[in-house]
C-alpha cells in the first residue's frame, strides 16, 4: 500500500471494519501469508488494536514483547522476528519464536508456536523495521502524546516506571534508524484527549 492515511482515536475504532476489508483483499506477503506489522512507540495501544483487529480477522497474533531480551532487546527482538517468524512463513516452513520470561530474566525452555493463518499480525516496537519491510503487506503505526502513554503505562504496570526512560533511548533509536512511522501505510493517533 502507499500513502499515509490519519485516524483519530474515534475514526480509528469506527474504521476497523474498513481496515479488515483492505487487508482482506492484500495479497500475500510472506509465503501464502499476508503480514501486517503494528508499530509505534510505548503504550500507544498496539496490543489492543492488534488484538481487535486479529479477532475480526481469525488472525494470529505474534508479540514483540515475547522477544525482548529484557530492558535492553529491542535491536535483537528486530531480527529475531525475521528469523524466527517471517523467514519460515516465507518458505512456507512451520515458524516459532523463543519467549522471553520477564520475570525470571531468561528465555522459557518452550518455543512459541506461530499458526500458519492467512493474516498474521505482528505488533509491538520494532515490529515494521527495514528488515521486515520485504515480508510485510501493511503497516499501521499508532502514536499518542509522550504524557499520555507514560500515564498509560504507569496505569498498567507501576514497574515500567525503573525502565521508561532506558527503553525509550532504544526507540527513539529505532525510530531514527528505521523511520516506521514515516514508512507506515496507516498512522493512527491513539490520544484520548
Amino acid at each position: 500500500m502507499s500513502g499515509t492515511p490519519t485516524a483519530a482515536p474515534s475514526e480509528a475504532a469506527a474504521g476497523i471494519e474498513q481496515l479488515v476489508d483492505t487487508i482482506r483483499r492484500l495479497p500475500a506477503s510472506c509465503g501464502e501469508t499476508v503480514v501486517v506489522a503494528i508499530d509505534g512507540p510505548s503504550c500507544a495501544g498496539k496490543t489492543q488494536f492488534a488484538q481487535r483487529l486479529g479477532d475480526s480477522l481469525g488472525a494470529t497474533v505474534v508479540h514483540m514483547d515475547d522477544l525482548y531480551a529484557g530492558w535492553d532487546g529491542l535491536a535483537g527482538a528486530v531480527h529475531g522476528v525475521v528469523d524466527q517468524v517471517l523467514v519460515p512463513l516465507s518458505a512456507l516452513m512451520p515458524a516459532r519464536h523463543q519467549r522471553w520470561d520477564w520475570e525470571n530474566d531468561t528465555w522459557h525452555d518452550a518455543p512459541v508456536q506461530v499458526p500458519a493463518t492467512e493474516v498474521i499480525i505482528v505488533e509491538g516496537v520494532g515490529s515494521a523495521s527495514k528488515v521486515s519491510a520485504p515480508y510485510v503487506a501493511l503497516s499501521v503505526w499508532l502514536e499518542a502524546p509522550a504524557q499520555e502513554r507514560f500515564e498509560r503505562a504507569m496505569a498498567r504496570d507501576e514497574s515500567f516506571r525503573a525502565y521508561w526512560e532506558r527503553w525509550a533511548e532504544q526507540e527513539l533509536e529505532y525510530f531514527r534508524a528505521d523511520s516506521p512511522k514515516q514508512r507506515a501505510d496507516v498512522v493512527i493517533d491513539t490520544s484520548s484527549r
